[in-house]
């Protein structure tokens, strides 16, 4: 794919994002070259790679998902001057 075919006017209205009309010839170099290095990895052999699905040897410790219900409102809002309807208030940050 050449800078020709790239049209950043309209990757820039998609992504909502004003560029300056004389950056536009940067970002489609740019852009253009991120395309070219893609390209050059499509060519990569991987056929007798294994899939990666992380980086680590270990495997994590399984456990059961056993949902219980708790109700800590009591526990947590034992100062009855920060809650409102068993709502959490803090301080008004913007005026």
């Amino acid at each position: 794919m050449s800078e020709k075919n790239i049209d950043i006017n309209k990757i820039a209205r998609l992504a909502q994002l004003k560029i300056p009309e004389n950056e536009i010839t940067n970002y489609q170099e740019k852009l253009s070259s991120v395309i070219e290095w893609f390209q050059m990895l499509e060519e990569v052999n991987t056929e007798n790679i294994d899939i990666m699905i992380s980086p680590f040897k270990e495997q994590l410790e399984m456990r059961e998902d056993i949902s219980k219900e708790t109700n800590e409102t009591d526990v947590l809002s034992n100062a009855k001057d920060n809650t409102v309807y068993n709502y959490f208030t803090v301080p008004k940050v913007l005026k």
